[in-house]
């Protein structure tokens, strides 16, 4: 590639030049691949109404995406949102993949509101191409979103409607996935019957899927629909702690902290209830430390 580079011009030059760049990209070497972008989109600005809006589009993401791995997150966000606005003009078919990575990047600096409107848009598009599977995947994050903004009703609603979704063409991994947030946004709500009778869906399928990571979820929202329900305490306190449990049974790499965290905190309020002060006071003086770091 880099051989044949002096040979030509205009467009098939971008294009040589932006798969060098999505070479140094996956070689980790993140400054040659934003260099690699930048001097590919030069070649399409000076190409001028010739150049294909799309190409444009894909250097612009090209150079996002280098900004996030050099931490440059202003940067990057810029280019993404400049590659939005571009793929949106030219009816980009892939947008709504592109709408999702700006979602997360926006949810790993805590930008729910960003998030929100990026799967919001996301679900419009999915809908009009009647993608129902990622129609539904777009408003199980839409809920996440909703949920992260302590907006419990429209969480509520956007989880609803992701169930239903699934349940149309039974993907059943995710109509579980679903029944475990509807059971944390009903206890949220204050409704420990509904939450614990979704709770109890999702641990049905995660048993029979026979995976960590469901489980545990599973077993957390158990316990917490039987603590807002204020009953079977003993039981709710043995599914915590059997999901906090399955939380650390891997290595400390590759554990949840924050679901750590979230299931440790639920502890403490259930050991209060059942006026097990001491107890809740040395859980919380253990989890001090982890709330510093990633709070």
């Amino acid at each position: 590639m880099w051989l044949a580079l002096p040979s030509v011009e205009k467009e098939e030059k971008a294009d040589l030049l932006i798969g060098l760049a999505r070479q140094a990209s996956h070689r980790g070497s993140h400054g040659q691949s934003l260099e690699l972008a930048q001097a590919a989109l030069k070649v399409y600005e000076e190409m001028g109404a010739a150049a294909p809006t799309v190409e444009i589009a894909g250097c612009h993401w090209g150079m996002g995406f280098a900004f996030k791995a050099l931490q440059q997150i202003e940067d990057a966000m810029m280019e993404i949102d400049k590659a939005i606005e571009l793929y949106r003009e030219c009816n980009y078919p892939f947008l709504d993949d592109v709408l999702r990575t700006r979602a997360l990047w926006c949810a790993e600096m805590k930008d729910w509101d960003g998030t929100l409107a990026a799967h919001l848009e996301a679900i419009t598009l999915n809908e009009i191409e009647g993608n129902t599977e990622w129609e539904a995947k777009s408003w199980l994050n839409a809920g996440y979103a909703y949920s992260n903004m302590k907006k419990f009703p429209d969480a509520l609603a956007a989880f609803q409607t992701a169930r239903a979704k699934f349940v149309e063409i039974k993907m059943v991994a995710n109509v579980a996935r679903c029944d475990r947030w509807l059971a944390d946004t009903y206890a949220e709500l204050g409704d420990g019957n509904l939450a614990y009778e979704h709770a109890r869906k999702s641990l049905n399928v995660a048993e029979l899927m026979q995976e960590r990571m469901p489980i545990m979820f599973s077993q957390y929202v158990i316990g917490k629909a039987l603590r807002v329900r204020g009953e079977l305490l003993d039981d709710a306190s043995d599914y915590l702690e059997r999901s906090y449990n399955r939380a650390i049974a891997v290595e400390s790499d590759e554990m949840d902290w924050e679901f750590i965290l979230k299931v440790q905190r639920e502890r403490i309020i259930l050991l209060r209830m059942l006026d097990r002060n001491p107890e809740a006071d040395e859980l919380e003086a253990q989890i001090q430390t982890i709330t510093e770091v990633i709070e």
